[in-house]
């Protein structure tokens, strides 16, 4: 919400922001100790980064898939690296199939996966569909025999995989990813369209009174003036146009797109990327507020990329695009065949000597959340119950009874599913870690 976290003393540094020290202030009798007034944070407005020149519409377009090229060609060229790519019947996803499909040496490096639970049954179709189209495999089981043998090396088990999302997560990212296991070196790379909702513009015309609905007013305000001094800091103002899409783009997306570094300190997230930003927030964007019939900058570029790919169904048919409409765009993007390929950035050293997972220190101190051999939904629903029975009866049962209900609701209904269904339970689990005075 803010630069501020649960505990005391201790800040995000912000987009834009960094840290200068003076080591002249350096205190030789105190251990080498800095002087307070030896560390300043310098913050630049954020608007300021994100900037895209004079470029038109579709050169700035251009550029961008350029970009994401770029990022992914950069990984591509590391030896003993293979790509874990999540592939859903969303755009997202699909925008990145369709780089990947213009490079045959890509594919040949990437395992692509999709998600086989109940909940996401109609994404496994319509990838079912694409794989068939497009003639590529997915979810293939003999992946991480195949790393073992190419590599030399094993994932290591998580045996308290609850412990290390508390450790992660707990009071940064409710939803409950819990992990069974990493590799000890990043010989697997994932990648995603973690992001692209920056992009995209999914929050700019969203405002502060659209998703926050509390009592008693006074809590709002106080609420809404973190907020509101918070991007204060970064040149923007609460009451501007796409003042949420910037609080987001500075708050959440740098949490929710970073979960992975629990994990591995290497994932491969192309829409994090500062051109496409710039274009979408340009008044040149074509698609720069939210379209009632979901049209995209993105939709642009998978058209641009592969307009057969794009003509094929989403799981929400709400983004489905006609024909007509592929042919419009293609007239309209004059610049359509000059993708250049971009020089990608060099990574020097080797991916073994990058060491993954969390520190054994740091897990024994989550030690009391190992769940053991009891059951993940049950163990949740303990804890869970454990936390509110300190809530019943203060200021904060009202708060959180609808997060309370809520996650009662999904933890027992039988097609759980833990990201979603640990949502509502983690906001109020995560109350732990707050002093009881």
């Amino acid at each position: 919400m803010s630069d501020e976290t649960m505990v005391k003393g201790i800040n995000l540094l912000t987009p834009g922001s960094h840290i200068s020290v003076d080591l002249k202030q350096l205190d030789s009798k105190r251990f080498m100790m800095l002087r307070p007034s030896a560390v300043k944070t310098i913050q630049r407005n954020v608007k300021s980064l994100f900037t895209h020149g004079n470029l038109s519409y579709e050169e700035a377009l251009i550029e961008g898939v350029r970009q994401l090229r770029g990022s992914i060609s950069a990984i591509m060229q590391l030896d003993n690296v293979r790509v874990k790519f999540g592939l859903s019947g969303g755009l997202d996803s699909r925008l990145l199939l369709a780089l990947l499909l213009k490079n045959p040496k890509w594919m040949d490096r990437v395992d692509i996966t999709s998600s086989t639970h109940s909940s996401r049954s109609k994404d496994f179709a319509i990838v079912t569909e694409l794989a068939e189209k497009f003639n590529f495999e997915f979810n293939n089981s003999n992946q991480s025999f195949d790393r073992k043998e190419e590599t030399g090396i094993s994932p290591i088990r998580v045996t308290n995989s609850f412990g290390l999302w508390v450790l992660a997560s707990m009071g940064l990212f409710d939803m409950m990813y819990l992990y069974r296991s990493y590799w000890p070196s990043p010989v697997v790379i994932e990648m995603g369209g973690h992001g692209a909702e920056i992009i995209k513009g999914t929050f700019s015309e969203t405002k502060l009174t659209d998703i926050l609905h509390i009592r008693p007013r006074r809590r709002f305000k106080s609420i809404r003036t973190e907020i509101s001094t918070t991007l204060s800091k970064l040149g923007i103002q609460l009451k501007e146009k796409a003042a949420m899409q910037w609080h987001h783009l500075c708050f959440k997306s740098a949490i929710q797109n970073g979960r992975y570094v629990d994990r591995t300190n290497l994932a491969l997230r192309p829409f994090i990327n500062s051109s496409l930003y710039s274009l979408a927030r340009s008044e040149n964007n074509l698609f720069r507020q939210h379209q009632e019939d979901g049209s995209t900058l993105l939709h642009d570029i998978l058209i641009i990329l592969n307009p057969d790919l794009a003509a094929q169904p989403f799981e929400n048919s709400k983004y489905n695009l006609t024909e007509e409409y592929i042919n419009e765009r293609l007239e309209s993007l004059s610049q359509k065949s000059v993708i250049e390929e971009i020089e990608p950035y060099k990574i020097h050293g080797s991916i073994m000597d990058i060491t993954n997972g969390p520190a054994e220190t740091f897990m024994e101190m989550v030690s009391d959340f190992d769940f053991g051999e009891k059951d993940q939904k049950e163990a949740t629903l303990e804890l869970l119950e454990k936390q509110w029975s300190k809530i019943v009866g203060t200021n904060l049962e009202q708060i959180f009874q609808s997060a309370y209900d809520l996650a009662k609701t999904r933890l027992e209904d039988p097609g759980f599913y833990s990201p979603s269904a640990g949502t509502p339970a983690a906001k109020i689990i995560s109350l732990s870690l707050l002093d009881n005075n």
